[in-house]
C-alpha cells in the first residue's frame, strides 16, 4: 500500500519557502506526495477576520484534493506546522 499523501500548512505568518527543506526530506523517507499549502504573509495577516479565515481554508482545500487526486488517494496526513523542525504530530484527516 503506497503511502498516504502529506499536506503541510505553514503556521502563522510563515511562508512555503520556509518548508521545502522538510518536505525534501519527508519525501527522501517514503516517497509519499507531499503538498505545502501556498499561503502568504498577506493570507495570515487577514487572518483576523473571517474572510480571510476562509481564504487561507480555501487554499487548504485546494491543496488537499490536488494531493489526493495525485496520489488516487482517499485521505491525506495533514499538520499545521509552526516553524520548520518544530515539535508536531501529524495526524490523519480524512476527505
Amino acid at each position: 500500500m503506497p503511502p498516504d499523501p502529506i499536506v503541510i500548512l505553514p503556521g502563522f505568518l510563515l511562508t512555503p519557502g520556509g518548508f521545502e527543506e522538510m518536505r525534501e526530506a519527508l519525501r527522501s523517507l517514503g516517497g509519499a506526495p507531499i503538498r505545502i499549502v501556498p499561503t502568504t504573509v498577506g493570507d495570515w495577516a487577514t487572518s483576523v477576520s473571517a474572510t480571510g479565515w476562509a481564504r487561507i481554508l480555501t487554499k487548504l482545500e485546494k491543496t488537499v484534493q490536488i494531493v489526493l487526486t495525485e496520489a488516487g488517494a482517499e485521505k491525506v496526513v495533514a499538520k499545521e506546522w509552526g516553524r520548520p523542525g518544530g515539535r508536531s504530530r501529524p495526524s490523519p484527516l480524512s476527505q
